[in-house]
């Protein structure tokens, strides 16, 4: 068995995960995974799982910090962002056991190291808190498009479809929830502007990987331009 493929440190402690997530379910797919689909297209879904996995990853270790940061305060939001955690928590179970399903890339290592300095380098560049959330809800936004292409391109494999339109679902609230919380931090400086270069440094990150895409007959031009869209329509808002 393949050892896992680890980004950043999970912690251990909290997750609670949801007994009753779909997810729970696909998990247990496995030959059904396995039956229908294509080498080129399993060896494509090997360079990009790392991508969503990393930043699965990530996500578990803002949302842990940020309860843990809030817990002696009991504040209103320490239940949203438990649940959030435990979301990206069987996300990451999910994507961890489709990677253990796949062939492992030559150059994973590099694969690997490309996302963790993407996400890195974002969580170092936020000057606040807050500021941090209104950055986490513009990629979790970035997540939903990359979910919805993923989902689009699988039409004719139900299961893997399944996946992607799950965790979609899931990062849809995400969104939501992120600015509200940014909002409620009403104890920091006003500052929902867009993270500056979020969205190029994202594509450019994707780009690595756009030959992986096509081949699961995803359009990264479509894709792409989606996610330009988004920056602007931030920036106007």
């Amino acid at each position: 068995m393949k050892t896992e493929l680890n980004c950043f440190a999970i912690p251990a402690e909290a997750h609670n995960p949801h007994q009753l997530h779909p997810l729970l379910d696909w998990i247990e797919q496995r030959e059904e995974v396995l039956a229908s689909l294509n080498p080129e297209q399993k060896s494509a879904l090997s360079r990009l799982v790392p991508l969503l996995l990393c930043g699965e990853q990530s996500a578990m270790l803002v949302f842990h910090n940020e309860y843990l940061r809030l817990s002696p305060n009991n504040s209103p939001s320490l239940q949203a962002l438990l649940q959030i955690e435990a979301d990206e928590f069987i996300h990451e179970q999910a994507l961890q056991n489709l990677q253990q399903w796949l062939p492992e890339p030559e150059d994973i290592r590099q694969i690997k190291r490309r996302s963790q300095l993407f996400y890195a380098r974002l969580h170092k560049s936020s000057l606040t808190i807050k500021q941090h959330f209104f950055m986490i809800s513009q990629l979790d936004a970035c997540v939903c498009l990359i979910m919805s292409a993923m989902a689009q391109s699988m039409k004719q494999n139900p299961i893997l479809q399944n996946l992607f339109q799950l965790i979609l679902k899931d990062e849809a609230r995400h969104v939501y929830v992120s600015r509200m919380h940014a909002r409620a931090l009403s104890n920091q400086k006003p500052d929902d502007r867009p993270h500056k270069d979020l969205h190029q440094q994202l594509i450019t990150l994707l780009s690595t990987e756009e030959r992986s895409f096509r081949t699961l007959g995803v359009d990264t031009g479509m894709l792409f331009q989606r996610i330009e869209e988004l920056a602007q329509k931030r920036i106007r808002s």
